[in-house]
């Protein structure tokens, strides 16, 4: 078994066994930021300082999206992939490439992100001409895009 498959191997496991820990928090908004701080601590020791592309990619992308209302998607879609380009070629602009484990989890990030901005696009739609529930459609504030995105849950296994 290659290092990176151990060092993954364990990050589920450790992720996992968080878990138990978070179904005690009782209160919503806590466990919330609790699940984010979880994610984000592991995403940074995994990633040392690398950390920064998913905080840069997770941060323009909520911008973006809650920004371009009409075309979130495409906007999100092209920068996001883009994005993920640019860091998989990375080593032919002289910039040091992130360890695998961190490429991981940005592609995993990347689908999150585009996947979310499709949703809100098709909420955005549907509020249009449904307005029997409205509370059926409400958009994710800038935090709410950026919890979703480093949720422990879905860091390392989408």
């Amino acid at each position: 078994m290659a290092p990176d498959d151990v060092i993954y191997l364990i990050l589920l496991l450790v992720s996992t066994s968080f878990g138990y820990f978070v179904r005690q928090v009782k209160h919503v908004k806590m466990k919330q930021c609790v699940c984010t701080l979880i994610g984000f601590i592991l995403l940074t020791i995994v990633s040392g300082f690398h950390i920064l592309h998913p905080l840069v990619l997770t941060t323009i992308n909520a911008i973006l999206v809650l920004h371009v209302k009409r075309f979130c998607h495409v906007v999100s879609f092209a920068f996001c992939f883009s994005y993920l380009l640019l860091i998989r070629t990375s080593e032919y602009f002289g910039i040091p490439s992130p360890p695998e484990i961190t490429n991981t989890a940005l592609m995993l990030m990347v689908l999150k992100m585009v996947g979310l901005a499709y949703e809100i696009n098709i909420s955005r739609l549907k509020q249009k001409f449904d307005v029997k529930e409205p509370y059926l459609h409400q958009i994710p504030t800038f935090l709410d895009i950026i919890q979703y995105s480093f949720c422990y849950a879905g860091i390392f296994v989408g």
